[in-house]
């Protein structure tokens, strides 16, 4: 076989080998730490406090059976990234709607949970908030890098055009992307809070958790352990230097169906801190990015997450304990770009992404 016939052949098959890369490279999907969704149960979440609203709003346990947040998030839009929403279910009273990227699918189940979570009423976070559904993933929860970033183009357009501000609930996780960590920057730099999903994986090798400039959240259960998808298999939380702060994340009520149903995951504990995000905005209208991150981080409760190793243990605080001393909020990032040595999957300068 001579020469010429060996370098066609090599570079078909490096053109097969990267046809079959691309694909795997571009695919975003919710994080699958999740126990398999209960099923919707007719409830009335208004007769108790759900626990996950319990939690927040206090220093210690036990539980006191009530939710007294610090706002409700008026005047604060949340932009759900995921594949729809139910919009008549009674937890929105209206509130909520099609966000224009793309038309409705169907399915909404993720969407609906985390919508409740973040903004519902008896189940949110912050209830007064307007909820948009950006519509991302297929129904099989799938999507592509390419269409997250176009989806935050447009919300980044629509959020300059109205000029109020905005939170990205962005659950998803994909192989470190310095393409796609540019853009969440540009987001943020345009004063947009983006909330993302801290997975079972160590968050510093996927994108968008890896970035310095989310707010990248894990989930805790009821006794303020670190959630646990199955002591016999593994999972659940990430822990680690590219995780924020913690939030309920286990058996968590949450609008499903017509009703309401128990769900556990780092998508839920992510719905819950977009929602309290919105409550620092109502409070702190000027404040940027930065300032709402280091807010919820210095606000947390320290050391009542138990983690393994060295790791951020603050628990997210949304009562109305002590104020904030607003002084302090000087828009430094808490939290410095990690390193992990020479490898690929290093989160990215802006300087790097601009030349990918």
């Amino acid at each position: 076989m001579n020469t010429k016939i060996l370098i066609i052949l090599l570079v078909a098959w490096m053109m097969t080998m990267a046809t079959k890369a691309t694909p795997l490279d571009d695919k975003m999907r919710v994080p699958v730490n999740s126990k398999p969704n209960r099923e919707s149960r007719s409830v009335e979440p208004e007769s108790q406090v759900p626990w996950h609203l319990d939690r927040i709003d206090q220093r210690k346990l036990p539980l006191d059976d009530k939710y007294e947040p610090s706002g409700r998030g008026s005047g604060v839009d949340i932009y759900i990234f995921a594949e729809g929403i139910q919009y008549d279910h009674r937890a929105f009273g209206g509130r909520a709607s099609n966000g224009g990227f793309k038309p409705d699918k169907g399915c909404s189940q993720i969407g609906t949970e985390l919508a409740s979570l973040a903004a519902g009423r008896f189940v949110g976070v912050a209830n007064k908030v307007r909820i948009y559904s950006i519509n991302v993933l297929a129904c099989n929860l799938y999507t592509s890098v390419t269409t997250v970033i176009q989806a935050l183009n447009f919300v980044m357009n629509i959020a300059s055009t109205t000029g109020r501000r905005s939170v990205i609930v962005l659950p998803l996780e994909g192989r470190n992307s310095k393409r796609f960590n540019y853009v969440v920057k540009k987001v943020v730099d345009n004063n947009i809070v983006v909330v993302t999903a801290a997975s079972y994986h160590d968050a510093c090798r996927y994108s968008p958790g890896n970035s310095p400039h989310v707010i990248n959240v894990g989930a805790t259960q009821r006794k303020d352990r670190l959630y646990q998808l199955s002591r016999r298999h593994g999972g659940g939380s990430n822990f680690g230097k590219c995780v924020s702060l913690y939030a309920p994340g286990d058996s968590v009520l949450a609008a499903r169906d017509d009703d309401y149903g128990a769900i556990s995951g780092t998508h839920a504990a992510c719905g819950i801190v977009g929602g309290a995000a919105a409550l620092v905005l109502e409070k702190f209208p000027h404040y940027s990015p930065a300032q709402v991150k280091r807010h919820l981080i210095k606000e947390g409760t320290a050391d009542v997450v138990r983690t393994p190793i060295a790791s951020a243990s603050r628990l997210l605080y949304v009562g109305n304990g002590e104020d904030y001393d607003e002084s302090s909020a000087s828009g430094e990032m808490i939290q410095p770009i990690v390193s992990l040595g020479n490898n690929n999957n290093k989160p990215s300068t802006d300087e790097e992404a601009i030349k990918a």
